[in-house]
């Protein structure tokens, strides 16, 4: 279905020569295309990163022999990519330390916003627990190495102690370190629950 969009996208392109292409990706390979209109028109190039697709593909391939033909080929086009980039958005500062290897871009740190239908159900749930002595503090959302719940989750939760719940939702290559460091900590008032539903 990519390859679909990535040649429609490049048909709808052909001839054409905008002031600036902007693409906003959380795989790779909606930024290559970006990367390749800009290059092909000669014209900047605005990315707006939402992972970091090479370190997520390394946590997800579990053979050696994938890992070894596949990440070469996305690091290369990674660094193709990112290299001839004016401007990156990184969806979150711990993406900052892995994306500064990229010299000539300029940076910027806009966070994904909150959907209205969160808020309505938050405000619901923060209502009929006003009077609840034990304050819960909800992260739903993808556990990898940019979000570094595990730099902070289990810390923050030690100081806070039992007065303050955490509930974690979601998966991601950083999980297994973050209930490791639970384990370390040797607390309980972090609960960690599988991907729901929107």
């Amino acid at each position: 279905s990519f390859f679909k969009f990535y040649k429609e996208v490049s048909r709808l392109n052909k001839g054409k020569r905008a002031d600036l292409v902007f693409a906003s990706s959380s795989r790779l390979f909606t930024a290559f295309l970006g990367y390749r209109i800009a290059k092909k028109t000669k014209t900047p190039l605005y990315l707006d990163i939402r992972d970091i697709f090479v370190d997520t593909m390394n946590d997800v391939f579990k053979s050696q022999i994938l890992k070894i033909i596949v990440l070469p080929i996305l690091k290369f086009i990674e660094r193709r990519t990112f290299n001839y980039a004016n401007h990156i958005n990184l969806i979150s500062g711990g993406f900052k330390e892995y994306f500064q290897k990229f010299k000539k871009a300029t940076f910027s740190f806009y966070s994904n916003g909150i959907d209205n239908e969160f808020l309505i159900e938050n405000n619901i749930a923060l209502n009929n627990n006003s009077g609840s002595a034990k304050k819960v503090i909800v992260y739903a959302g993808n556990i990898g190495e940019g979000q570094g719940l595990h730099k902070i989750v289990p810390q923050t939760a030690k100081l806070l102690g039992n007065r303050f719940e955490f509930l974690i939702i979601g998966d991601g290559g950083a999980k297994s370190l973050l209930q490791k460091e639970i384990e370390e900590a040797g607390i309980n008032n972090v609960i960690l629950k599988n991907p729901i539903n929107r």
